[in-house]
């Protein structure tokens, strides 16, 4: 059966995909952490 990304609708069918209990691809939790960055920090490390 596939399964779909609650919040994206991305099938289980994709490539290096997976799911979280909730449901939610790891594309979806990685978009979440990408917010979480502070930039300016990082900028400096470079």
């Amino acid at each position: 059966m596939i399964q779909y990304c609650k919040r994206c609708c991305l099938p289980s069918t994709k490539p290096h995909l997976s799911f979280d209990e909730e449901g939610i691809c790891n594309a979806c939790r990685n978009y979440e952490n990408r917010k979480n960055v502070d930039w300016d920090e990082r900028k400096k490390n470079y």
